[in-house]
Protein backbone atom coordinates (compact mmCIF):
# COMPACT_ATOMS: atom_id res chain seq x y z
CA UNK A 1 0.00 0.00 0.00
CA UNK A 2 2.83 2.66 0.90
CA UNK A 3 4.37 1.70 -2.47
CA UNK A 4 1.16 2.94 -4.34
CA UNK A 5 0.68 5.63 -1.81
CA UNK A 6 3.82 7.26 -2.74
CA UNK A 7 3.86 6.55 -6.46
CA UNK A 8 0.53 8.71 -6.31
CA UNK A 9 2.11 11.48 -4.93
CA UNK A 10 4.80 11.04 -7.26
CA UNK A 11 2.96 10.94 -10.21
CA UNK A 12 0.75 14.09 -8.43
CA UNK A 13 4.09 15.88 -8.00
CA UNK A 14 4.76 15.33 -11.76
CA UNK A 15 1.66 16.68 -12.79
CA UNK A 16 1.78 19.74 -10.45
CA UNK A 17 5.18 20.53 -10.79
CA UNK A 18 4.79 21.62 -14.36
CA UNK A 19 1.41 22.82 -14.32
CA UNK A 20 2.13 26.80 -13.96
CA UNK A 21 0.36 28.00 -17.47
CA UNK A 22 -3.35 27.41 -18.21
CA UNK A 23 -2.24 25.85 -21.53
CA UNK A 24 -4.70 23.26 -22.30
CA UNK A 25 -2.49 19.23 -23.42
CA UNK A 26 -3.71 19.88 -26.72
CA UNK A 27 -2.34 23.18 -27.52
CA UNK A 28 1.18 21.88 -25.49
CA UNK A 29 1.73 18.62 -27.00
CA UNK A 30 3.97 18.40 -30.34
CA UNK A 31 1.83 17.04 -33.05
CA UNK A 32 4.23 14.24 -33.80
CA UNK A 33 4.20 13.39 -29.26
CA UNK A 34 7.99 14.54 -29.23
CA UNK A 35 9.17 13.30 -25.98
CA UNK A 36 9.92 15.64 -23.21
CA UNK A 37 7.32 18.63 -24.84
CA UNK A 38 4.42 17.50 -22.74
CA UNK A 39 3.97 15.49 -19.49
CA UNK A 40 2.88 12.16 -19.60
CA UNK A 41 -0.38 13.00 -17.31
CA UNK A 42 -1.09 15.76 -20.21
CA UNK A 43 -0.05 14.50 -23.12
CA UNK A 44 -3.59 13.81 -25.28
CA UNK A 45 -3.70 10.25 -27.37
CA UNK A 46 -5.82 9.18 -30.00
CA UNK A 47 -8.12 6.72 -29.41
CA UNK A 48 -6.37 4.34 -31.65
CA UNK A 49 -3.35 4.74 -29.85
CA UNK A 50 -4.55 4.05 -26.29
CA UNK A 51 -6.18 1.01 -27.86
CA UNK A 52 -2.83 -0.27 -28.86
CA UNK A 53 -0.86 1.42 -25.92
CA UNK A 54 -2.97 -0.59 -23.75
CA UNK A 55 -2.37 -4.09 -25.63
CA UNK A 56 1.34 -3.27 -25.60
CA UNK A 57 1.41 -2.50 -21.29
CA UNK A 58 -1.21 -5.65 -20.81
CA UNK A 59 1.27 -7.83 -23.28
CA UNK A 60 4.21 -6.39 -21.30
CA UNK A 61 2.72 -7.08 -17.65
CA UNK A 62 1.58 -10.51 -18.22
CA UNK A 63 5.21 -11.62 -19.45
CA UNK A 64 6.96 -10.29 -16.25
CA UNK A 65 5.38 -12.96 -14.14
CA UNK A 66 6.97 -15.45 -15.78
CA UNK A 67 10.27 -13.61 -16.63
CA UNK A 68 10.25 -12.91 -12.67
CA UNK A 69 10.39 -16.91 -11.93
CA UNK A 70 14.33 -17.14 -13.62
CA UNK A 71 15.21 -13.57 -14.06
CA UNK A 72 14.42 -10.83 -11.36
CA UNK A 73 16.41 -8.60 -13.13
CA UNK A 74 15.27 -9.20 -16.52
CA UNK A 75 11.58 -8.62 -14.88
CA UNK A 76 12.76 -5.09 -13.67
CA UNK A 77 13.64 -4.30 -17.28
CA UNK A 78 10.39 -5.12 -18.26
CA UNK A 79 8.44 -3.18 -15.61
CA UNK A 80 10.38 -0.13 -16.94
CA UNK A 81 9.68 -0.43 -20.30
CA UNK A 82 6.14 -1.21 -19.42
CA UNK A 83 5.86 1.91 -17.57
CA UNK A 84 7.51 3.87 -20.75
CA UNK A 85 5.13 2.47 -22.82
CA UNK A 86 2.10 3.94 -20.49
CA UNK A 87 3.22 7.07 -20.39
CA UNK A 88 2.84 7.62 -23.88
CA UNK A 89 -1.11 7.37 -23.77
CA UNK A 90 -1.84 7.39 -20.03
CA UNK A 91 -2.83 11.49 -20.27
CA UNK A 92 -5.57 10.36 -22.39
CA UNK A 93 -6.52 7.52 -19.99
CA UNK A 94 -6.63 10.47 -17.51
CA UNK A 95 -8.38 12.87 -18.93
CA UNK A 96 -11.34 10.34 -20.32
CA UNK A 97 -11.51 8.45 -16.76
CA UNK A 98 -9.67 9.17 -13.74
CA UNK A 99 -11.07 6.11 -11.69
CA UNK A 100 -9.78 3.75 -14.43
CA UNK A 101 -6.75 5.63 -14.54
CA UNK A 102 -6.36 5.05 -10.62
CA UNK A 103 -6.60 1.51 -11.27
CA UNK A 104 -4.75 0.96 -13.61
CA UNK A 105 -1.72 2.91 -12.05
CA UNK A 106 -2.43 1.12 -8.86
CA UNK A 107 -2.00 -2.42 -11.10
CA UNK A 108 0.63 -0.95 -12.70
CA UNK A 109 2.63 -0.47 -9.49
CA UNK A 110 1.96 -3.38 -8.11
CA UNK A 111 3.28 -5.12 -11.04
CA UNK A 112 6.27 -3.26 -10.40
CA UNK A 113 6.71 -3.80 -6.80
CA UNK A 114 6.86 -7.36 -7.26
CA UNK A 115 9.23 -7.55 -10.06
CA UNK A 116 11.49 -5.23 -7.42
CA UNK A 117 10.58 -7.25 -4.47
CA UNK A 118 10.26 -10.78 -6.40
CA UNK A 119 6.62 -11.25 -5.13
CA UNK A 120 4.63 -13.24 -7.96
CA UNK A 121 1.68 -12.52 -5.52
CA UNK A 122 2.01 -8.84 -6.22
CA UNK A 123 2.54 -8.86 -9.45
CA UNK A 124 -0.72 -11.04 -9.73
CA UNK A 125 -2.59 -8.36 -7.72
CA UNK A 126 -1.25 -5.82 -10.09
CA UNK A 127 -2.16 -7.76 -13.31
CA UNK A 128 -5.46 -8.13 -12.02
CA UNK A 129 -5.90 -4.47 -11.89
CA UNK A 130 -4.61 -3.43 -14.75
CA UNK A 131 -6.94 -6.01 -16.71
CA UNK A 132 -10.38 -5.20 -15.05
CA UNK A 133 -9.05 -1.14 -15.53
CA UNK A 134 -8.10 -1.66 -19.28
CA UNK A 135 -11.08 -3.90 -20.16
CA UNK A 136 -13.25 -1.34 -18.30
CA UNK A 137 -11.97 0.78 -20.51
CA UNK A 138 -12.04 -0.28 -23.61
CA UNK A 139 -15.80 -0.33 -23.04
CA UNK A 140 -15.89 2.94 -22.52
CA UNK A 141 -13.67 4.40 -25.02
CA UNK A 142 -13.28 1.89 -27.60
Amino acid sequence: MGVVVGLGVGALGVGCGGGTTSTSPATTAAPSGAPGTTAPEERVSTAAEVTAGLADVRQQAATIKTTLTTDQAGAEAQSRAMYDRWFEFEGTVRKNDKNLYLQMEDGLAAIKAGAEQNRADKVDKGLKDLEEGATAYLVKFP
